[in-house]
């Protein structure tokens, strides 16, 4: 099964530079990291995800997700999240769940309780004077 990996385009200076595509399109030659990209019908071939010819050039890239995604509309959110953060791969539902989560209740350290007895020496003592 293939899936989807967001990129971001290094050598693109259009301001869109981040695409979610298909991780077959991705290759390493020597130490960079490069993506194969068609030149026309890119919106289709990414979606079905079509096996690289030999018109497309190869442009180098840096891999925004870590983790191959399995979905397509999954990759899709994760491109549009990458617009404003570099941190695709964290889940931000379970961010928040952890943030919203009741504390736990405080208690007074029973050093600064009082016993019974203390009280009740206190009480007396008052009502004597």
């Amino acid at each position: 099964m293939s899936g989807y990996a967001v990129v971001q385009f290094t050598d693109w200076d259009d301001g869109n530079s981040v695409e979610a595509v298909p991780v077959s399109w991705l290759v390493s030659i020597g130490s960079r990291q490069m993506c194969y990209y068609p030149k026309t019908g890119v919106k289709k071939a990414i979606k079905q995800c079509s096996t690289p010819k030999g018109d497309w050039e190869l442009h180098p890239i840096k891999r925004l997700s870590h983790k191959d995604i399995t979905s397509f509309k999954t990759a899709l959110q994760k491109e549009n999240k990458a617009m404003y953060t570099s941190a695709i791969d964290t889940d931000n539902d379970a961010l928040t769940e952890a943030a919203s989560a009741p504390s736990r209740e405080r208690k007074r350290p029973k050093r600064f309780e009082s016993s019974e007895s203390e009280e009740e020496g206190e009480s007396m003592g008052k009502n004597a004077i």
